[in-house]
């Protein structure tokens, strides 16, 4: 009886997004990179140091929505978004 969701079970999970003006109007073609963030320990500082590594990109459609499939769960990541020259 111990058939319930455990989200440690999911292999690849679905990061999805919005992206709008101010007027929550949807941007078009809005470019949307996504970037896993590396963690390191530094033994010559004795700090932790953090940079990013690009995995994909994509463009937002008529609505401004975009999605990413990610596998490693673990891990951190970073969405950046820029325009495209959108036009109101």
């Amino acid at each position: 009886m111990n058939d319930f969701f455990n989200g440690n079970d999911i292999d690849t999970l679905l990061v999805r997004g919005f992206v709008h003006d101010i007027a929550y109007r949807p941007i078009i073609n809005a470019i949307v990179i996504l970037d896993k963030i590396i963690v390191e320990f530094n033994e010559e500082l004795q700090e932790e140091e953090s940079y990013c590594v690009y995995l994909a990109h994509t463009l937002t459609n008529e609505l401004g929505e975009f999605c990413f499939y990610i596998t490693d769960k673990l891990s951190g990541y970073k969405i950046k978004v820029f325009d495209n020259y959108h036009e109101s």
